[in-house]
């Protein structure tokens, strides 16, 4: 009886890589109205579907998302809550802002040239609230291992081990070993005053690793 023979792994190389992580975060309490017009003071726009123009204002070159296809794929009673009309509404209030900026996340194994497509804020009932970070990391080379390694570097928010103690994000002169430092440095610095620190600080320590990976698409 002849052996059986391994197979043979082949890496697979990919063309497109992009990632969606969000961050949640409990706010103080009766902030929101300050927290809205800080937002804007700092370039986010208030997201609304009936502004077409932003179909394709945060999501990378090349991409679109359509408002009407997103109105329609939620049941029409819940629309009002995710997709409130006006800023003075009830529901889930998305502020965005477009960022077009690279930041190098390096580790002790490779250096990434990371595109930040944008970021958004978006403020929940009960004072809570979410970051969005929309990410694309350069394909040039890059296999699929190496894209799930990018993912659980930059998901990091408090460094529990050598290797993440070892990893950086630079983005211009700032360095940061942790992502949540870079969004309170670079793109929103005066917005983490309207956050519950203790908050922020236990959720990091109970899951090690709060910046979860919402959405991700690769392609090879």
């Amino acid at each position: 009886m002849a052996p059986l023979q391994q197979p043979l792994l082949e890496e697979k190389a990919l063309k497109v890589a992009l990632f969606q992580f969000l961050f949640p975060f409990s706010l103080n309490r009766d902030c929101q109205h300050s927290l809205k017009r800080q937002l804007k003071e700092d370039g986010f726009i208030p997201f609304s579907l009936r502004n077409l123009e932003l179909e394709t204002a945060f999501y990378g070159p090349g991409y679109r998302v359509s408002h009407l296809g997103m109105e329609r794929y939620y049941l029409p009673f819940t629309n009002n809550v995710i997709f409130p009309h006006g800023e003075s509404e009830e529901g889930f209030q998305r502020y965005s802002k477009r960022m077009d900026m690279v930041c190098t996340m390096e580790s002790r194994q490779d250096a990434y040239n990371v595109k930040i497509h944008s970021v958004d804020v978006v403020l929940c009932p009960f004072d809570l609230g979410f970051i969005t970070v929309r990410t694309e990391p350069p394909c040039e080379g890059l296999t699929y291992t190496q894209a799930l390694e990018f993912v659980s570097r930059f998901r990091v928010l408090q460094n529990v081990s050598e290797q993440d103690n070892r990893t950086r994000l630079v983005a211009g002169a700032e360095a940061s070993a942790r992502w949540r430092s870079l969004f309170s440095k670079c793109w929103s610095p005066a917005c983490c005053r309207f956050w519950i620190r203790a908050s922020c600080r236990n959720r990091i320590s109970r899951s090690r690793r709060s910046l979860w990976t919402s959405g991700c698409m690769c392609r090879g």
